[in-house]
């Protein structure tokens, strides 16, 4: 399901992240018995993750220092 995912532009954030999930999925799938479980391994997937997300290229590969603001629709 995951394999075609390339073929267009990402307009929306979700599509941007599910795009950045893909790929580091198939960097772990293609991967999985040479990458271990450290917080140097997520780190370095970090950037793929969020590749293809405009909104979060400021803490690619980083811990993010802003806070999350969340607004709860319709309380």
């Amino acid at each position: 399901m995951l394999a075609n995912i390339r073929l267009g532009s990402f307009t929306t954030r979700d599509e941007q992240e599910v795009a950045g999930y893909a790929e580091v999925m198939e960097t772990i799938f293609s991967a999985y018995d040479a990458i271990s479980f450290t917080e140097n391994h997520i780190r370095q997937l970090h950037p793929d993750l969020l590749a293809d997300s405009t909104k979060d290229e400021r803490h690619r590969g980083a811990y993010k220092k802003l806070s999350n603001n969340v607004k709860v629709l319709g309380a």
